[in-house]
């Protein structure tokens, strides 16, 4: 490491404890993010990104994790307007048990020997709402409508109030001559799972290269790298998933659960044994592993009610409309649950032209690709943050 050399961080942020998408709540109105400083051995700010964001609420080196809809224009619509909502152009909310990595870059100037080695500072910060929308509360609430509306309340809040901002996690390493190498999460996980498309390769070296969260999700224990192989097939739901997705379904918790039985293991396991094989390599036997997690098909739950009907939508109408209206009660506008239920129902079925209109009201609008392209095209948060690993640009200082 030199001056005058690439430099390249990953930052991996990891939900551990969260048993739900992390931020909760309106995935469009999450005001969480990540905010780095390079600074060298004497403390001056070398390079920084997203430090500016909690001022201003636009840096554009800041990663927030949120979810950002389209309108009809493919343009990120962040001010929740729901009725200009047309399809989702990136979710970056964390699932749980889940990791993301972000990778920053930045071309080091010249420095002297006495900076190094240099500090990289991480902090994941949370706000409660996004300023622009705090912003459009707060002049609301000064309108004729608004004042009379605060006025029926007891709470005596003020929306014009500034929202807090607080630290949810920090880490701290050291780079370059003279630095202490540390077997940290960061040096482990260049290729985390989250990355994973449908490279084969990369997901094993991903479990190579971390320290796998192995056993029940309320019993974690660690795997060491040179025990990986067996951990890959014990790995959390997070690695089974991808591991299904690019085809290496035996290093899935479909394999690596067996002997735990049918029923062990929370609905999210039971959706990744099922997704692993049921991506191309045995439907029949990922549709019995869906159904291994009866408590949570029973329930209706969406996920894996959607992977058994659309598995069963070859040859078997009948159960594939069971399945179908078993997720429905629970998410009753899931556009592949309804699509299935207008294929599999018979002409003479009660649920006749209703079903199929139904369909036909929230399936994804024809043009979404169209869209998606556009937001990539115009707006650079968008090109960057639906990439598998987005690369953030640090500026110098």
């Amino acid at each position: 490491m030199r001056s005058g050399a690439r430099l390249t961080l990953d930052v991996v942020v990891r939900s551990l404890g969260v048993g739900h998408r992390f931020p909760g709540g309106t995935r469009d109105l999450q005001d969480t993010f990540v905010e780095l400083r390079l600074t060298d051995a004497q403390g001056h700010l070398v390079a920084e990104a997203g430090t500016e964001h909690e001022a201003g609420g636009d840096d554009p080196s800041a990663f927030v994790f949120r979810a950002v809809p389209l309108d009809s224009e493919g343009l990120p619509e962040e001010l929740h307007d729901v009725h200009d909502f047309l399809v989702g152009g990136f979710d970056r909310t964390l699932p749980s048990r889940d990791a993301t990595v972000v990778r920053y870059e930045v071309t080091l100037p010249r420095l002297t020997r006495a900076a190094w080695p240099l500090q990289v500072e991480a902090r994941l910060r949370y706000r409660r709402h996004p300023m622009a929308f705090s912003r459009i509360a707060c002049e609301a609430s000064r309108t004729a409508d608004g004042r009379a509306f605060a006025a029926l309340r007891s709470d005596g809040v003020d929306p014009c109030t500034p929202e807090p901002v607080v630290d949810l996690a920090h880490a701290r390493v050291y780079v370059g001559p003279g630095a202490r190498e540390r077997a940290g999460e960061g040096a482990r996980a260049r290729r985390w799972p989250s990355a994973c498309t449908t490279t084969p390769w990369a997901c094993r070296t991903s479990c190579k290269s971390t320290w796998t969260t192995c056993g029940p999700a309320w019993r974690p224990r660690c795997v060491p790298p040179e025990r990986t192989t067996r951990g890959c097939a014990r790995a959390t739901p997070a690695h089974g998933a991808r591991g299904g997705r690019a085809g290496t379904h035996r290093r899935s918790p479909a394999r690596g659960s067996a002997g735990r039985g049918a029923a062990a293991g929370p609905p999210a396991t039971h959706r990744a044994r099922g997704r692993a094989p049921g991506a191309g390599v045995a439907l029949a036997r990922g549709r019995e592993r869906l159904r291994g997690g009866g408590a949570s098909l029973a329930r209706g739950h969406g996920g894996p009610a959607r992977v058994d009907a659309r598995s069963r939508q070859r040859g078997d109408d009948a159960a594939a409309l069971h399945a179908a209206r078993l997720g429905l009660a629970r998410a009753p506008r899931d556009a592949d649950l309804l699509r299935t239920q207008a294929l599999s129902a018979p002409a003479d079925h009660a649920l006749g032209d209703a079903a199929r209109e139904a369909s036909l009201t929230y399936r994804v609008p024809d043009d979404a690709p169209r869209l998606l392209r556009a937001c990539q095209d115009r707006d650079p948060t968008c090109a960057r943050d639906r990439l598998p690993v987005p690369r953030v640009a640090m500026r110098l200082r």
